[in-house]
């Protein structure tokens, strides 16, 4: 799969979503695995795991099995909601 091709298939606010955390204080990993998150976040001693939607956006069948089985993903559609699920903010 070509770099273009997978880019294409990330949502559009990830990119916004992982600055506001770097500026943040959080270190940010983005993963490459479809099927379990976007993004691995560590801030503060604690590792999170957040998947980027778009607003109509929905988990995948991967990412459905995943949360069945226990996988502790956040969802989050905005920056707010990213800086929430890592308790930057309130």
């Amino acid at each position: 799969m070509s770099l273009k091709r997978w880019a294409a298939k990330r949502d559009a606010n990830e990119g916004a979503i992982a600055l506001v955390l770097l500026r943040a204080g959080a270190a940010v990993a983005k993963l490459s695995d479809e099927g379990v998150c976007d993004l691995l976040v560590w801030y503060r001693g604690k590792l999170f795991m957040l998947e980027c939607k778009s607003r109509r956006g929905k988990a995948t069948k991967a990412q459905a099995k995943r949360a069945a089985e226990g996988w502790p993903v956040c969802i989050v559609r905005t920056e707010i909601e990213a800086l929430r699920a890592i308790g930057a903010v309130k």
